[in-house]
């Protein structure tokens, strides 16, 4: 595709021969996930140009491949924030920006994304590890990078600091305005940032169906913190968010329970939204949330009591939030 990022790679190590190609979209988030040792970092290092890697690649027309990593515009985070231990925060975030030339303007949005202010006068040494990667992924999109790859963003963290951070790594990755690919072994990680998903198994790439729907809300703010109005439900939201952003609610078959019938539900879930039967099968039902269609799976006999059109409610007992769209 000329609009867009596409890549047939060979990576070669020894004893093993990865053959990845892809076609993905000129914007939005794409998770790769697979097995420990499929192949997943040897991947954004050979697309940011740090591993040897034979085969095209292209970001929007343009063929990278033949470019040495300086020159190809793409920006990597490892798991490890690899700061300039010698430059404070406010400095490492410079260095990406005078490279590319980057603007007062554009560096304080991208600052602001992540929540970083309060850092710049500090030292690396005395930053917890989530402040780091917050600063290491500043210091990247400092740099305007054509293409953004993250591997295991979130790797290491508690559960809790994975919760804090995901929203700001949602708005810089939209803020940025470019693909992102990143590694991780985290459903609720892809979920939340992932527009779609990848798999690498026995050396090669298979685009997997993510199984879920993104349904759009309105945030609204009071004392009490946010929430997010869904099909007349507001849901709770365990980060602060601004009435101006771009939230949904992510409803996928595993991670919620199908409620049969109008309710009220008995239930202990802190977002049940209500939903409709569209269509049937032997073994699912398709609901309608919003406009929003999801497949899910039934056991045979629930099936047989439904019909189409019949009311129905999707308990949620841990809301995921994702940002709606990958462009600004």
């Amino acid at each position: 595709m000329s609009d867009g990022l596409s890549f047939d790679l060979t990576i070669r190590h020894p004893g093993l021969e990865l053959r990845l190609a892809a076609d993905l979209p000129s914007h939005g988030v794409t998770a790769l996930v697979g097995a420990s040792g499929a192949g997943k970092t040897s991947l954004l290092r050979a697309l940011a140009g740090v591993l040897p890697a034979a085969g095209p690649f292209m970001l929007n027309g343009d063929r990278l491949d033949p470019l040495p990593a300086h020159r190809r515009g793409v920006g990597l985070v490892f798991q490890g924030a690899m700061l300039f231990p010698h430059l404070s925060v406010a400095e490492n975030i410079a260095f990406g920006a005078r490279r590319a030339g980057t603007t007062g303007a554009e560096v304080e949005r991208v600052v602001q994304a992540l929540d970083v202010g309060p850092l710049v006068e500090r030292a690396p040494d005395t930053l917890s590890g989530g402040e780091a990667r917050r600063v290491a992924l500043a210091r990247t999109l400092a740099a305007r990078p054509r293409l953004l790859l993250l591997d295991e963003p979130l790797a290491g963290l508690d559960p809790g600091r994975k919760r804090d951070i995901l929203p700001y790594l949602a708005r810089a990755i939209r803020s940025a305005g470019c693909p992102t690919l990143f590694v991780t072994h985290d459903t609720n990680e892809s979920l939340a940032l992932a527009d779609r998903q990848l798999r690498i198994a026995r050396g090669q790439i298979r685009e997997t169906a993510m199984d879920t729907a993104l349904i759009p809300g309105r945030v609204e703010r009071d004392a009490a913190g946010a929430r997010l109005w869904v099909a007349g439900q507001g849901v709770p939201m365990p980060f602060a968010a601004d009435e101006d952003e771009p939230w949904g609610l992510v409803v996928a078959p595993g991670r919620a329970t199908f409620l049969a019938g109008p309710g009220p539900h008995v239930t202990d879930a802190p977002a049940v939204i209500p939903a409709r039967v569209v269509a049937l099968t032997a073994a699912s039902a398709t609901v309608e949330i919003e406009g929003a269609r999801i497949d899910w799976p039934l056991p045979e006999a629930a099936a047989e009591r439904l019909r189409t059109g019949d009311p129905c409610a999707i308990a949620l007992q841990t809301p995921i939030f994702r940002m709606v769209n990958g462009r600004c």
